[in-house]
């Protein structure tokens, strides 16, 4: 997800959107929230932390505990400035999902390294 161009990540969303309207694309759903949530978590926080809930929700229901992890990973990095507890709380989270799959320790590292503010 390219933060730095939203109005085009915008128009992809909504294009994903129309695609998919009707069809239960299975883990998809997901994705298109958690990239929804990244774009909003600029500037509305709010709203953004709806979408990251979603977005689990989404993943959980198809057991996409890598995918869900990621989320996480994403979701503290958004808050790592505005709210450092709940961002601590998502990183812990991910990295729980990590050690139950199983996950190396180039895995660890890499939710550390992104759950740095942007």
């Amino acid at each position: 997800i390219d933060r730095r161009q939203p109005d085009d990540a915008h128009e992809h969303l909504n294009r994903a959107r129309v695609d998919m309207a009707g069809d239960a694309w299975r883990g998809l759903e997901g994705r298109l929230l958690l990239a929804e949530a990244v774009l909003a978590a600029q500037h509305e926080p709010v709203q953004a932390s709806e979408r990251f809930e979603q977005a689990i929700e989404a993943l959980r229901r198809f057991r996409l505990a890598w995918d869900e992890a990621e989320a996480l990973v994403l979701w503290s990095r958004a808050a790592a400035v505005a709210a450092p507890v709940l961002a601590s709380e998502k990183r812990a989270a991910a990295l729980e999902i990590y050690r139950q799959c199983g996950a190396g320790t180039a895995w660890f590292e890499r939710a550390e390294a992104l759950s740095k503010p942007w």
